[in-house]
C-alpha cells in the first residue's frame, strides 16, 4: 500500500507525496485538509523500513529539553532558530539530530508530521535508529 503514496528520489529517499499516510503506509484518520488544527501525524519523508527505526523524537520536546541547545544547533544547521522542519531538508534535520543527540551514527528513518491537539501547532516526530 505504501508505493501508492510514496515517491522514490533518485537516490532511493522516499517523499511523500500522494496523500497523507501514518508510518505503516495507511491513510491517516484525520487528514490535514480535514482538521487543519488537529490532524493525524503522517509521514513526510522515510528513508528505510519500519524494522529499522529503534527510536523517536518529537521536534517540540527537543525545544523544552533544552532550548537554549536546540536554538544553538538550529542556528548551526538551518540558519535560524525557528520550530518549523516543513521546508528543512532531511540531511539537515539528520545533522541536526547527530548532533543535539550527540550521536554521528545516528540514521534518520522517517519524519511524520502532525498537530498538537491542545495548541492546533505543527510538530515533527524523527524516527531513527542509532546505531
Amino acid at each position: 500500500m505504501l508505493d501508492k503514496f510514496i515517491k522514490v528520489s533518485k537516490n532511493g529517499i522516499h517523499f511523500n507525496v500522494f496523500g497523507h499516510v501514518d508510518l505503516e503506509g495507511n491513510p491517516v484518520k484525520r487528514p490535514r485538509s480535514q482538521y487543519p488544527y488537529s490532524y493525524s501525524p503522517y509521514v513526510q519523508f522515510r528513508n528505510g523500513e519500519n524494522t529499522e527505526i529503534e527510536n523517536a523524537v518529537y521536534s517540540d520536546r527537543l525545544h523544552q529539553w533544552d532550548y537554549k541547545k536546540y536554538n544553538s544547533l538550529s542556528k548551526k544547521h538551518f540558519g535560524n532558530e525557528g520550530q518549523c522542519f516543513s521546508n528543512r531538508s532531511p540531511d539537515k534535520v539528520q545533522s541536526f539530530l547527530r548532533d543535539y543527540l550527540d550521536n554521528q551514527n545516528l540514521k534518520l528513518i522517517v519524519i511524520q508530521e502532525g498537530a498538537n491537539m491542545s495548541s492546533g501547532y505543527p510538530y515533527w516526530i524523527f524516527h531513527y535508529s542509532a546505531s
